[in-house]
């Protein structure tokens, strides 16, 4: 059983996917402290065909403050200028109806107040689009975790709890977690491919929001995409 943990982003990356689509159960690390100017609230997209951050508004706590204890402030106005910036910037992609109604009812399911639970619901919404049969699981809800100091422990833990036979870290994690030796299984970290697709005509941006690789390519290029990936 592969497990994969990862803090929750909004609308993530490509590669986030490559993760999510590789392992049985992802937990989303919500319990870890939250960073400003990161990737749980923002995200990148084309707009006037250049690059450029989309940011939900949160409330501000102090430092120290885990992700599940961020709140949404004025999500409506906020949803409103959003989806009127994809409108904007996308109207001409070639998937943009199919995509504009995903946002929508990821979006609109409910009043968020939550960046936690907004930036899972963005990651579960495109995961189950994508046809993908990973488990998801907020690290908040599970109570069986105790508090433990290290980030080692804690990992430890989590495949202590599921019983994994392997877990799955995004390529950042080798050199923080360089001297750890899993309980059990082996740790596995991505090796992401350069995936370029075409942009309208314009050069090819990498790393931006699925919003953009979605809006570019159909459902079956972009799990084409998911699937050309490597695991150390």
């Amino acid at each position: 059983m592969k497990l994969a943990i990862m803090q929750p982003y909004l609308f993530p990356y490509l590669g986030y996917y490559q993760m999510v689509a590789e392992a049985d159960i992802f937990i989303c690390y919500d319990t870890v402290d939250y960073k400003q100017r990161g990737w749980i609230n923002r995200n990148k997209i084309l707009i006037s065909n250049k690059p450029a951050y989309f940011t939900v508004p949160v409330s501000k706590k102090p430092l120290g403050t885990p992700i599940y204890e961020i709140q949404i402030i004025g999500y409506n106005k906020w949803l409103v200028k959003f989806l009127k910036t994809i409108e904007l910037s996308y109207k001409k992609a070639p998937h943009y109806n199919e995509v504009y109604q995903l946002l929508i009812e990821i979006l609109s399911k409910k009043q968020y107040k939550n960046i936690s639970n907004l930036a899972v619901n963005s990651i579960k919404g495109v995961s189950q689009y994508l046809d993908l049969s990973t488990n998801f699981v907020m690290a908040s809800d599970i109570k069986a975790i105790p508090q433990l100091k290290t980030k080692e422990e804690k990992l430890n833990s989590f495949i202590d709890h599921f019983n994994a036979s392997s877990i799955i870290l995004p390529p950042g994690s080798k050199d923080l977690y360089a001297n750890w030796d899993p309980i059990k299984g082996s740790k596995m970290t991505m090796a992401v491919p350069e995936i370029e697709y075409k942009q309208y005509k314009y050069k090819s941006f990498n790393n931006l929001s699925i919003i953009d690789v979605l809006m570019h390519n159909s459902v079956d290029e972009v799990i084409d995409m998911v699937n050309a990936i490597k695991f150390l």
